[in-house]
C-alpha cells in the first residue's frame, strides 16, 4: 500500500516535469556520485575506481537504492554525495511505471546476489533499467576491507562499471555524455 501510495503521488504530482517513457526518445539522466572521507580523500568501491553511488532520474526527481534505506524517489541527490557526472540516455526499454513501481520501497543491501528479486542496490539497479549486464564483482578496494560484509556476491555491477560503460557508447545516438566536472571536454 505505501508503494502504492508513493507512485501515485508521484505520477499526479511530478507528471508534467518528465515522461516515463522513453521507447520514443524522452531524455533520461544517470547522474554518477563521488564520496569523500572526512579528509577529503575520494573513497571507491573498487580499486581505482570513483563513484560511490548512481541514480536515475524520474518523475523530476531521482530514483535510487542507498542501504539501509529502501530503493526510493528523491528531489535530489546533494545528501548522498557529491554529483560529479551526468549522462542523457534515451530508448530504454525497462524505464516504465511498472518497473518504478515493482522496485518502490526494496530493500535495499550492497551484498544483494544478481538475480535476487527481492532486494537491490544503486548500480544494479539503475544497470538492470540499462539492461547492462552484471560482470565478476571485484572486492578489492580498501573500503571492504573497512567494512567487511557477511556474503560477497560473485556477478554484479559496480557505478564505475555502469560509467564505463556509457563512456564506451558515449557515441551512439541513445546516449549523451554531460558533466558537471568539465571531464567530457577531455572524452569527446
Amino acid at each position: 500500500m505505501f508503494k502504492a501510495s508513493i507512485l501515485i503521488f508521484l505520477i499526479v504530482s511530478h507528471s508534467g516535469l518528465s515522461k516515463a517513457k522513453t521507447p520514443g526518445g524522452e531524455k533520461v539522466q544517470i547522474a554518477f556520485l563521488e564520496f569523500y572521507n572526512q579528509e577529503g580523500t575520494l573513497v571507491s568501491l573498487e580499486r581505482g575506481g570513483r563513484f560511490g553511488h548512481v541514480a536515475i532520474s524520474y518523475k523530476g526527481g531521482w530514483l535510487h537504492s542507498y542501504p539501509p534505506r529502501p530503493v526510493e524517489w528523491v528531489p535530489d541527490l546533494n545528501s548522498f554525495g557529491v554529483v560529479s557526472e551526468i549522462f542523457d540516455v534515451y530508448h530504454l526499454p525497462n524505464y516504465n511505471d511498472e518497473f518504478f513501481a515493482k522496485e518502490l520501497g526494496k530493500i535495499s543491501t550492497i551484498d544483494s546476489e544478481w538475480e535476487d528479486t527481492e532486494s537491490t542496490y544503486c548500480a544494479k539497479l539503475v544497470g538492470q533499467i540499462l539492461g547492462i549486464p552484471p560482470r565478476p564483482n571485484k572486492w578489492d578496494a580498501p573500503i571492504w576491507r573497512q567494512q567487511e560484509l557477511e556474503t560477497y556476491s560473485e556477478f554484479g555491477l559496480s557505478p564505475d562499471d555502469i560509467y564505463e560503460h556509457l563512456i564506451a557508447n558515449k557515441n551512439q545516438s541513445h546516449v549523451n555524455y554531460i558533466s558537471s566536472s568539465g571531464c567530457n571536454q577531455l572524452l569527446q
